[in-house]
């Protein structure tokens, strides 16, 4: 029996490939399994700065920070509100990247458009480029006189106020997060479509089959998956730590009731994650910090 798994064990290291596929398994375990565990046993452990005040040893285990960010009376303003906020953000940022992206994928495979590898290549620097800067784009354009007094070139130009919701707050959030992920919608989707079969479509053309249903019954089934697939990419990439914090950062946190704050979680998990002390927070009022003060301790903490 040994000497059976012995010979195996042989046939397999044998092989490069599958020693290349045991070392990157083994990188990516330390790189992704041991950080995320070593955070997950950091909620569960009794902080030096805390033990003072729960009455127990510094390195002891507790559920006080569950109960504290999920049961506690700022628990709507520590996690519901701002998960509700990423949520709504994010699912906004894969309808956006959809749209653009989708639509872009059809122009370039579907019709006879000039210039289609110069403007490819255009459409691919939004995700080149730092999310910040789109949203510092549209923050300079676009804001009103609610920041600070001074109008954006929007409406230096026309004269024209934008209103709060399009200037500030998850509008902008969900769209310019959108807009630096549509690329992937173009390069999953113009790929899908580049690769199908046209003599399917071309066959319902010859019947005389209406554009619509052509679209409905042959060609969005096709790129089905790849939808999916760039949805749960944006998703997934929205819900993450550094492009809507950024965007967020820049336009989510005006101070003013008509526009309201967009707190979201990656803002606090930030602020948790330099403090290491989430349970210290009793309650959160004020807008999570910029990018350049994530070191500093949590906003409404004593």
């Amino acid at each position: 029996m040994i000497k059976k798994q012995l010979y195996r064990f042989y046939k397999f290291i044998k092989k490069p490939y599958n020693i290349i596929l045991s070392v990157l398994l083994i990188v990516l375990g330390y790189l992704t399994l041991f950080p995320m565990l070593t955070m997950i046993k950091d909620t569960f452990t009794v902080h030096v700065s805390e033990s003072m005040r729960l009455k127990q040893a510094a390195g002891s285990w507790t559920l006080n920070h569950w109960f504290k960010v999920l049961f506690d009376p700022s628990s709507l303003s520590v996690f519901y509100k701002p998960f509700l906020n990423s949520l709504i953000t994010s699912l906004g940022a894969c309808l956006v990247a959809l749209l653009f992206g989708g639509v872009f994928s059809w122009l370039i495979t579907r019709t006879n458009i000039r210039w289609k590898k110069v403007l490819s290549s255009l459409f691919i620097f939004p995700y080149i480029m730092p999310s910040w800067t789109i949203a510092l784009a549209w923050y300079n354009v676009f804001k009103n006189s609610v920041v600070g007094g001074v109008p954006g070139t929007f409406q230096a130009l026309t004269g024209i106020e934008p209103p709060n919701w399009f200037a500030y707050g998850a509008f902008p959030i969900a769209l310019v997060t959108g807009l630096h992920y549509a690329p992937f919608a173009y390069i999953m989707i113009g790929g899908v479509l580049r690769n199908m079969d046209a003599n399917l479509e071309e066959a319902a053309m010859m019947l005389k089959t209406s554009r619509n249903r052509i679209v409905r019954k042959i060609t969005i089934p096709m790129i089905l998956p790849a939808i999916l697939s760039t949805f749960l990419l944006v998703f997934s990439s929205a819900m993450s730590f550094s492009h809507v914090w950024q965007a967020a950062s820049i336009m989510g946190t005006v101070d003013d009731d008509s526009v309201g704050k967009i707190d979201v979680v990656p803002c606090f998990m930030c602020a948790f994650i330099a403090t290491r002390n989430a349970s210290s927070v009793p309650s959160i009022k004020s807008r999570p910090p910029p990018p350049c003060t994530c070191s500093s301790t949590p906003p409404g903490t004593t």
